[in-house]
């Protein structure tokens, strides 16, 4: 880079070192955030035990076997209905909803429905059922479809319920008395804002809360909640949110957010993103078994076929996605629901041994700690955006110094309204972030091909003196500063990601495809810059009329072929480039499972299989003076390697260690590829010189 750059790369340098402070700062609260809990459901569970042929002793083999949580949700009308312990029964006639049942639980649900808004009457029958009044608004209906003797609809019709039956009355004594006594309890609130007054349901779920755990210590208690059903609480004139966040900070209580089935954010619950997104409540993450997960019990392939895959699953989610509280549900097989105990003491037992092994506590979860930085402590890092975008143009263009300081104002007068200002900070962040993420990893390529150039243009270089190790070790020095380089996007990455709310993935970057899919754009155009298209002579310039003769080029099939190749690469890369419920093959499964379980942290096969080994290849090209058709395809593959480097912060809700030592790994792992990948072109270079004579 030439002499006039030094400015812009001092002030990069500067802003990377700032922004350890944001690397230091997470590595205390994620150091603070390694407790974790496994919950089993109550009513699921207990119904798993009468399959079992003991509810209560089932529960109690699943809370020794490592559920140390049991949730229990608020019941409703329904849900005592479906208890087939439970004498209850309903029925709707002539506008009014019976209950009809033993005594304590007509008083049970007598007392819960004084939640209601409405003013109806709820009333004692002579027999000692409930008549409860009902209203043209909670008509609920399961139609059953009819159809005619040729199969063509014919209409529907259905028993007519009341939505009165599905809100929730709070906590059933007898299940609270139920749970075995050696798990903690975490309650979980039920509101329907439609029906409900939301301060009374407050009121009765923390006057629970008090009674459970009066006289217990922090520490026998379970920290935070979650709501049961789709709703929270929703802002009021009179402030009903705030109020419920008093009552929250009053008893050192968070809210656990469940995440979404595709491991990207969380279960949209109706009014609980004002809530969760307020910096005065504290808030964790938890993981739920989605039936899919459920399923795969038996994986069908050796070693995975007793809740291995379960187990590897949930380690994930805690270790590399700020999961701290494992809701367990029942396993599947053959579609049939597992009763057995130890098939969940065996996963609960490999989840618990192999977290303990990496330092996290199998005990009570606790929130994570609070963190929003202040907006103009992210400048430093828009500053290095700029000044990287300054040298990237100047790279392309061959500008002026004057040219380049008036960019670079130009580029940071934004950065002083979003951040020194504090105006639309968050769009700001996301603007300034992806330029890091872009901009970086192209600079990175840039420095590769500038090397490429340089050893290929060498006239005193006697290939006959100087070893394929001498030249693999070149390569693998080039590599590291091409590392180095990207690496400082990562850390502009972490700045401007800088929040409990990014950690906890309340809020999502959504720039992940682009930040994947523009580095290799853009390495086309640097490859033009530093190669071109049959230019004979090394020439670092852009050269339009050469877009003119690529598009030109009379095209052979092995070009066309790899080609084919090269999307198929691409297209692999973003299709699995995001979270999916899709079942991974058992063989690339059973693959990073060997990685898993043999290194720290799994590296990404991305890294190791093809954007670190094509920049050692291409300089043993450059040394060898051979290969010249693999230049844009191997400038394809380093842009994959340097973009998955940035990509691998973008995750904030890995733990920034791990995503550390996930680059560090993929450094080592990437060696052998790479010797394999320079084997290989010997051999295939051998023989091509056979036929050829």
């Amino acid at each position: 880079m030439k002499k006039n750059n030094n400015i812009f790369i001092i002030i990069m340098a500067l802003a990377a070192l700032f922004s350890f402070y944001f690397v230091k700062k997470r590595i205390e609260i994620e150091k603070a955030y390694k407790n974790f809990d496994i919950v089993a459901d109550y009513n699921e569970f207990k119904t798993l035990g009468y399959l079992y042929g003991d509810s209560d002793e089932f529960l109690q083999k699943i809370v020794d076997a490592g559920a140390n949580v049991i949730a229990l949700s608020e019941s409703t009308i329904n849900s005592l209905e479906e208890d087939p312990e439970i004498n209850i029964k309903t029925k709707i006639d002539n506008g009014y909803l019976y209950v009809s049942g033993d005594k304590d639980i007509i008083e049970f649900v007598k007392e819960g429905l004084k939640s209601l808004k409405d003013n109806r009457s709820v009333e004692y029958t002579k027999d000692g059922s409930l008549k409860i009044e009902t209203l043209p608004k909670d008509l609920v209906k399961f139609r059953d479809k009819g159809i005619d003797i040729f199969g063509y609809p014919a209409g529907s019709r259905g028993e007519p319920h009341s939505y009165i039956e599905y809100i929730g009355l709070g906590f059933y004594k007898t299940y609270l008395e139920n749970i075995p006594a050696n798990a903690k309890i975490l309650l979980r609130p039920m509101v329907n804002n439609f029906y409900q007054d939301q301060k009374f349901v407050i009121d009765r779920y923390f006057k629970a809360y008090d009674e459970l755990y009066k006289n217990k210590s922090v520490e026998e208690r379970v920290n935070y909640l979650t709501f049961a059903g789709g709703e929270a609480f929703m802002e009021t004139e009179d402030g009903i949110v705030g109020k419920f966040v008093d009552e929250l900070n009053k008893r050192n209580l968070g809210i656990a957010v469940i995440e979404s089935s595709t491991q990207r954010g969380s279960l949209k619950l109706l009014g609980q993103e004002p809530i969760v997104n307020r910096e005065d409540v504290r808030k964790l993450r938890m993981f739920t078994t989605w039936d899919y997960i459920q399923r795969e019990f038996d994986y069908g392939i050796p070693g995975h076929q007793n809740g291995e895959e379960i187990s590897n699953v949930y380690f994930r989610a805690i270790s590399e996605r700020n999961i701290a509280s494992i809701m367990l549900k029942p396993f599947v097989k053959d579609d049939r629901a597992i009763t057995d105990v130890a098939a969940y003491e065996n996963v609960v037992k490999m989840t618990v041994d192999r977290m303990e092994k990496i330092g996290f506590s199998h005990g009570t979860a606790v929130p994570m700690n609070e963190w929003s930085p202040r907006s103009f402590m992210k400048l430093p890092a828009a500053f290095g955006v700029s000044a990287a975008a300054v040298i990237f143009l100047g790279i392309l263009f061959n500008i002026s110094f004057i040219l380049k300081i008036i960019l670079f104002i130009l580029g940071i007068m934004p950065a002083i309204l979003f951040f020194g200002l504090g105006k639309m900070t968050g769009f700001g962040a996301s603007l300034y972030n992806l330029g890091a993420i872009i901009i970086l990893p192209t600079l990175a390529t840039c420095y590769v091909l500038k090397n490429y150039n340089n050893y290929r243009n060498r006239k005193n270089i006697d290939t006959n003196k100087i070893s394929d190790a001498q030249i693999f070790i070149k390569g693998m020095i080039i590599l590291l500063v091409s590392v180095i380089i990207t690496m400082v996007g990562a850390l502009y990455e972490v700045s401007f990601l800088a929040s409990t709310r990014d950690m906890l993935e309340l809020i999502i970057f959504r720039g992940v495809k682009i930040s994947q899919i523009m580095p290799i754009l853009l390495s086309l155009v640097v490859f033009l810059y530093y190669i071109g298209v049959s230019r004979d002579k090394v020439e670092e310039r852009l050269d339009i009329h050469e877009v003119g003769k690529f598009l030109n080029m009379n095209v052979k099939f092995w070009h066309a072929m790899m080609g084919v190749v090269a999307l198929g690469v691409l297209a692999l890369l973003l299709l699995r480039g995001g979270n999916t419920n899709v079942k991974v093959p058992g063989a690339e499964l059973r693959f990073r499972n060997f990685l898993e379980n043999t290194l720290p942290v799994r590296p990404r096969t991305k890294a190791i299989f093809l954007g670190y080994p094509a920049v050692v290849l291409l300089i043993y090209l450059a040394y060898k003076k051979r290969g010249r058709f693999l230049e844009i395809f191997l400038t394809i593959l380093i842009a994959i390697g340097q973009a998955d480097i940035v990509n691998t912060f973008s995750h904030i809700r890995t733990p920034i260690l791990v995503s550390f030592q996930r680059i560090a790994i993929e450094y080592i792992v990437c060696i052998p590829v790479a010797i394999l990948f320079v084997l290989i072109y010997k051999f295939a270079l051998k023989g091509y010189d056979r036929f050829a004579n």
